[in-house]
């Protein structure tokens, strides 16, 4: 009985190990390099047309910024000093 398990274990870790090649063999399947480029390009491109861009900015509205813990850039900035002259205090 025994006998019939190891062999029986080494046919599955054989299956089990051709099929992982397969797999290796089929997701490394190479595209050339212009075809890779063209699919980058194509990548940036959708995500400036969804985005609008990289040099748009939103300013938020004066109630928002009313509400806000950090009070501008110079809030952010005077935070951000504060994190890095005092660590163990701030965190």
């Amino acid at each position: 009985m025994v006998s019939d398990f190891s062999q029986a274990y080494w046919l599955y870790l054989a299956l089990a190990l051709l099929a992982l090649f397969a797999v290796y063999v089929i997701l490394n399947k190479r595209r050339s390099p212009s075809e890779d480029a063209e699919a980058i390009a194509d990548v940036v491109k959708a995500g400036a047309e969804t985005l609008g861009g990289s040099d748009q900015m939103f300013a938020p509205s004066p109630a928002f910024v009313a509400k806000a813990r950090v009070q501008g850039m110079a809030g952010y900035n005077k935070l951000y000093r504060r994190s890095i002259d005092d660590m163990e205090n701030f965190w």
